[in-house]
């Protein structure tokens, strides 16, 4: 099949399959007589575990780690181990967005209070203490790193 009715079959742009292709994650199984590539059910099947996969969050280097390392990606084994990773990832981002969470809302009390004895607002706001934050690394990535204080002249 062309790349039109595979982007058809899978409801994507054939500029995404273009992109896939160009990243390395699927190629087409020839090319027609008038130059066209051409797809075969493997390829199908290939670019909906592709795609499976962006959409659980999975970055695309992760997926061509997945394809490259000769592991059969469709077995459960695998999928159930590498989903496993992605959702204990999940579960330590979430718990670093609560922690976020309850020192915005702490700083926010904090404030109010200092608005009502009309002190200073944020100068010397015990919700600034030193604390995990999220950085952003790479393509999506999330990790905690520890946050130095300001040093005060």
């Amino acid at each position: 099949m062309k790349i039109g009715e595979l982007a058809r079959r899978l409801d994507v742009a054939s500029s995404k399959i273009r992109f896939l292709e160009a990243e390395g994650l699927v190629q087409p199984v020839g090319r027609s007589t008038g130059g066209y590539r051409e797809y075969d059910e493997d390829s199908v099947v290939t670019l909906e575990l592709i795609l499976q996969a962006q959409s659980l969050g999975f970055t695309l280097q992760e997926i061509k780690r997945g394809l490259a390392d000769n592991h059969d990606v469709r077995s459960h084994e695998y999928l159930i181990t590498r989903l496993s990773q992605k959702l204990t990832e999940l579960d330590r981002h979430l718990a670093q967005v609560r922690d976020l969470r309850s020192r915005i809302v702490a700083a926010i009390d904090d404030v109010k209070t200092r608005a009502g004895n009309g002190s200073a607002a944020l100068a010397a706001c015990p919700s600034r203490r030193a604390a995990p934050r999220l950085k952003t690394r790479g393509a999506g990535k999330h990790t905690a790193t520890a946050r130095t204080p300001a040093v005060r002249a």
